[in-house]
């Protein structure tokens, strides 16, 4: 989907002509000593010391990142703006992929909020209810796609969104 959806490489969003930002991410699986992009890596970090051994720092996984920014979408469609707000305030500052989702979400069901309620607004005319209709299916349909980016690991703008929060 146009240069938005592109796929996740580093932690930092692409940038306005939506190329990736510079790599400032942790190494991954495929960067570990003896880590085939195939094979998940091992269990050891690239120093050889094992990450799993106690007292070892914890690392988020990309799939734990790829997690929260379906959670975010999926919170939005249910909770709207309640779920990517809490996200974004307790992830902003450890990933800028989850980061990215949150914001993207909030912005997106602040947008429906607004919406919804110029067409709950204009439900005393006959355009009233097509017209809320066709906001809770945009929402369906458009967090839907976003989840499913965001669980592939990709950037995902929506196409139709108030941008208030950055």
């Amino acid at each position: 989907m146009g240069g938005h959806d592109e796929e996740w490489e580093d932690d930092t969003p692409p940038d306005s002509n939506g190329r990736p930002g510079p790599s400032s991410r942790e190494p991954g699986p495929s960067d570990r000593a003896g880590g085939d992009p195939g094979d998940g890596g091992t269990d050891e970090s690239p120093d050889g010391s094992d990450e799993s051994a106690p007292g070892a720092p914890e690392r988020r996984t990309r799939v734990d990142e790829q997690f929260l920014a379906v959670v975010c979408h999926v919170g939005g469609l249910l909770l709207s703006v309640v779920v990517p707000l809490v996200a974004y305030l307790l992830k902003r500052e450890e990933s800028a992929f989850v980061r990215h989702h949150a914001t993207e979400a909030l912005n997106f069901q602040i947008t429906v909020l607004v919406a919804g309620a110029v067409a709950m607004a204009l439900t005393v005319f006959p355009v009233g209810i097509p017209l809320l209709v066709v906001v809770v299916l945009v929402d369906l349909v458009l967090c839907v796609l976003a989840a499913l980016a965001g669980n592939r690991g990709e950037w995902y703008r929506y196409p139709v969104s108030l941008r208030l929060v950055t």
